[in-house]
Formats: structure tokens, sequence, C-alpha cells
């Protein structure tokens, strides 16, 4: 089996419209893994009318469907070392003064216990996922392992720039992280 990459909600919605179908498609070579999310990323969109609006794509069916791919299967073991980390995690989080979510604690801990890198662009996330030892890597990072081990070519990770310049949605840092991964400058301009 191939070792699971986690998406957090801001990179599944980064990636998954423009590298439909996103989910459970292997990323070949010794960096990639298959991409998965939580399933309670459709409860988090459901719950919040920007990302409804902004993202009204994620209701069509093929982007539902695709979702209903990543059932987790754990033992009960798993199931209770990650409830475990969450509220160890959650509790940390609190007395540090960290924002991260709920969800994106849970994402962590699925992280922590399934040792899968976890794809965030969230500062608070990745801040914490760092100070608990958890692997965290940012959505271009992933888009370079794409890039490398073929799933997609370097003039799709530029479209895929020029696609967040058009959407508002860049992530931080998106011109260092773009030059570690590409060696290039980022596009600065939509299409």
């Amino acid at each position: 089996m191939a070792r699971r990459i986690l998406l957090d909600t801001n990179s599944y919605l980064r990636l998954a419209e423009q590298l439909h179908p996103l989910l459970l498609t292997t990323i070949p070579g010794n960096e990639g893994g298959e991409l998965w999310i939580l399933g309670e990323l459709y409860k988090e969109l459901q719950s919040s009318s920007r990302l409804r609006n902004q993202f009204s794509w994620t209701f069509l069916p093929e982007f539902v469907e695709n979702r209903k791919t990543c059932r987790w299967r754990l033992r009960k073991d798993q199931r209770e070392q990650i409830e475990s980390v969450t509220d160890f995690a959650l509790k940390y989080s609190r007395e540090i003064g960290n924002g991260a979510s709920p969800f994106d604690i849970r994402c962590l801990a699925f992280g922590s216990v399934l040792d899968c890198p976890v794809v965030t662009d969230d500062k608070d996330m990745t801040r914490l996922g760092e100070a608990l030892e958890i692997t965290v890597m940012g959505t271009i990072a992933l888009l370079g392992i794409m890039v490398r081990n073929g799933y997609c070519n370097l003039q799709q990770a530029r479209s895929l720039i020029r696609y967040w310049i058009a959407i508002d949605d860049l992530p931080p840092d998106h011109r260092e992280a773009f030059r570690a991964q590409f060696g290039e400058e980022p596009p600065d301009a939509p299409y």
C-alpha cells in the first residue's frame, strides 16, 4: 500500500478543481503516495457560507463522489490514539495561544498516529505540527513532489499559481516556496 498524504481543507481546495480526480490518486516515486482527506472536510465546507460560495464546485457530483472514496479504515487502537493525540494537541494549542481549528488539529492527529505527512498552508497548523514533531508541508511543496514524480508538469504548476491569483487564494510565502521547488519565479498575474 502506498503511503498516505493527508490534505487539509485549504490544500484540497487549492488543488482538487484543477487536478481532478485528486483523491486516492497515487503520486509515483519515493516522495509520493496517495492523496487523502478526512471525511469531516465535507462538514467544514457545509458549515461555512464563504467556502460554499467561493468553492461551489466542491458540491458538484464528481467532486462529492471523489471525496467519498476517502474512507479511513482504522483499528480500535488507532482510533483511540487519534482521540488521545487530538485531546492533547487541543489543550497544548490553547496553552500556547495557537489558532489552529479543531478540524486542523484532528488532521494533525491523523498525521501523527498514521505517520503520514499533512499538507497545509495554515501557519498556525504548521507551527503546531512542527512543535508536536508531525510532518507538515505546504501545498507548493506537494506540487513540487507531483512535478518531480511525473504526476503533473511544471506548466500545470504555473497554471495553478495563475488560478490561485485569479481566485485570490495564494498560499502565504508562495514566492519563496515556488522558487525553492522549481528554481524560478512564480507567475505574477492570472492567465
